[in-house]
């Protein structure tokens, strides 16, 4: 079941992330991928591998949500909760295993870890050069384009 559920959550959002007018579609993917994985994650509880499972979908569902510079739905704070989900679960790992599922948990975290930093600098970078940008014109409209296009980004005002 779990390798069915896997299959269609990320197979099928991996072939409609790049048509035009898949954003609703893709929204319905990652709201029902969240809600069969916060469900799963209630019974994970000593089982490793579905774990380490867990985190790598949590990672993938952030990078759908907000990851930038790839094809994201512009929700950066699902984004960033659902990399924290990530490190929340895969964290532990690294304190009690050995061999390769240690490696596979740092991984997952470093991934995570990265994904928030990237997500913060999207967003900071956002504000800068709306600023910038808000100060140089003397056009109200240029202002207001920019931060439209600031909130419509998910980055924050």
């Amino acid at each position: 079941m779990r390798r069915l559920a896997n299959s269609f959550l990320f197979e099928f959002h991996d072939a409609i992330a790049t048509l035009p007018g898949a954003t609703a579609a893709r929204q319905l993917v990652v709201g029902r991928a969240l809600e069969y994985l916060d469900k799963l994650s209630r019974q994970a509880a000593g089982d490793r591998p579905l774990q380490l499972e867990l985190a790598q979908a949590y990672v993938k569902i952030g990078d759908v949500q907000g990851k930038p510079y790839t094809a994201n739905l512009g929700d950066a704070e699902g984004a960033i909760a659902s990399y924290t989900k990530a490190t929340e679960i895969a964290l532990p790992l690294v304190d009690r295993e050995t061999g390769s599922d240690v490696t596979d948990a740092r991984r997952i975290v470093s991934s995570a870890f990265a994904s928030v930093a990237a997500v913060e600098a999207r967003r900071i970078s956002w504000r800068a050069q709306r600023n910038i940008t808000c100060k140089r014109s003397p056009s109200r409209n240029v202002c207001s384009q920019m931060i439209l296009r600031t909130r419509m980004s998910g980055a924050a005002c």
